[in-house]
């Protein structure tokens, strides 16, 4: 008789009864023979674990024709967590000066940013998102950077969970069909000592060890294997993006510039110029000639706000020609609708001015 395998003859004396006990040194009979759980009642049925170290040793069981070990070093860069943040400075900052992370933003970080635009244009109303990333990437580039960074690093986390998905359900439950449990992907196993024997039986392999039967049940199985891995990640999109982690930090950088601006020493009364600010845009509008209801042929265009004073720089078109003046709110409004009222006040502080 041929001379038979330590594991196998270890498990023909578990099903005839001996009880192996606790140990720690089972890989003495197998190398991935982590554990026998003895049934003192039944010794057939006791079980056999099956424990891989490494995913080196896993995948040691595939035919090395089929996937190669450049195949198997990118699988486990995967799977290892060891596969670096592909994305640049450089595609970063495109993403966001084109717009792309609209999507993400919930609609807290939403407002947020139509607040920051809307302090740094006059005209943020008719502004895209993709002009309004632009404005804000010009004036704190170091934000934006950190945003950006935040979401490659959840995508890229994102892209490698679904990556290590695929890859855990198309290498694991390879031994199901012939009653080997799969417990843990790719890691550990379980099976009965009756069904193990009759598999050492089936592939005439009495002489060689586990590994050896499970080779041959991945052989039979027929499933093809290595295709591609290195381009995976390229290949592989984002589908449960995690928007809530992504939105508490960009929430904390978009509210540091918004902080940044108010706390600026160029604004007189900040929340009397954003007041004053929004009632423009609601009623007026920027750089917009706008007509003189009381007269024919005359118009003011709003400029700007002077940060220091809150006063408004408008333009007056008459068919004299432009006229470039200062004016308060209050006094804005009489210009629209008493034209010849703010004149008269504007020539008795004038003339008071002159004295």
């Amino acid at each position: 008789m041929e001379e038979t395998s330590k594991i196998y003859d270890l498990l023909l004396r578990v099903k005839n009864g001996y009880n192996p006990g606790w140990s720690t040194y089972f890989s003495r009979y197998d190398d991935i023979l982590d554990d026998i759980r003895f049934n003192d009642k039944s010794p057939g049925s006791s079980t056999v674990v099956i424990k891989f170290m490494s995913y080196d040793d896993y995948f040691k069981l595939f035919d090395e024709d089929e996937l190669y070990d450049e195949d198997i070093w990118t699988i486990q860069y995967f799977l290892n967590n060891q596969w670096e943040n592909n994305y640049d400075t450089y595609e970063l900052s495109e993403n966001w000066d084109g717009g792309h992370l609209q999507n993400y933003f919930d609609e807290e970080n939403l407002k947020l940013i139509n607040n920051i635009v809307s302090i740094l244009s006059n005209n943020s109303s008719k502004m895209s998102f993709e002009e309004k990333s632009q404005l804000i990437h010009d004036n704190f580039s170091d934000e934006v950077e950190s945003i950006t960074s935040e979401w490659s690093e959840i995508d890229h986390n994102c892209k490698i969970s679904k990556i290590q998905e695929l890859l855990y359900e198309e290498f694991g439950n390879q031994f199901y069909t012939m009653g080997i449990r799969e417990e843990s992907a790719l890691y550990k196993y379980r099976v009965t000592v009756n069904s193990l024997i009759r598999l050492f039986n089936i592939f005439k392999l009495q002489d060689k060890n586990i590994s050896d039967v499970l080779k041959e049940i991945i052989k039979i199985n027929g499933e093809s294997h290595g295709d591609n891995y290195n381009e995976m990640y390229w290949n592989t999109s984002c589908d449960d993006f995690d928007e809530e982690s992504f939105n508490k930090d960009a929430n904390w950088y978009l509210t540091k510039i918004y902080d940044k601006i108010l706390d600026d020493d160029k604004y007189i009364d900040v929340y009397e110029y954003f007041h004053i600010k929004e009632l423009i845009e609601k009623e007026y509008g920027f750089d917009k000639w706008n007509k003189i209801n009381t007269k024919d042929d005359l118009y003011f265009n709003i400029n700007e706000i002077n940060p220091e004073t809150n006063k408004i720089n408008i333009t007056i078109r008459s068919n004299n020609g432009d006229e470039d003046r200062s004016v308060t709110y209050d006094e804005l409004i009489r210009l629209q609708t008493q034209y010849e009222l703010f004149n008269e006040i504007r020539k008795i502080q004038n003339k008071i001015f002159l004295i």
